[in-house]
């Protein structure tokens, strides 16, 4: 088995960055779900070539927020009802299966942090800033 590199972390790369930067900004509702993404400003705006943006724009496919059509660039993914009914049933399975596991491994000292953090949220909980 290969030994792990040590020393300084890797650096993404360019269209790896960028890719991560649009990924948040759909997540944010920046862009809305059909909406074409345009290389010709994407490029202008991240002061990169629009092949970087390309490159960023097959991640986002690969990772599902966009599909990239022929001729027609990218679109913002537009999930159906039912692959949303889907999304939201496998989250709900995952969800069960990590707090049973979270629940089972739970030691009492991350307990008691546990309790103190939601004590903490619970005075800030109508305080956006904190």
């Amino acid at each position: 088995m290969k030994k792990a590199i040590q020393g300084r972390p890797l650096l993404a790369t360019l269209p790896l960055q960028i890719a991560d930067q649009l990924s948040a900004r759909i997540v944010d509702a920046h862009y809305s779900p059909g909406e074409r993404s345009l290389e010709t400003e994407l490029s202008l705006s991240y002061e990169v070539s629009r092949a970087t943006v390309r490159e960023a724009l097959r991640l986002l496919e690969q990772r599902g927020f966009v599909r990239i059509l022929p001729q027609r660039g990218a679109r913002v993914t537009m999930l159906s009802d039912k692959e949303l009914d889907d999304l939201f049933e496998v989250r709900a399975s995952l969800l069960g299966t990590a707090s049973r596991l979270a629940a089972e491994r739970c030691t009492p000292e991350a307990e008691a942090a546990l309790k103190r953090h939601l004590s903490d949220m619970r005075k800030v909980v109508r305080d956006a800033a904190e």
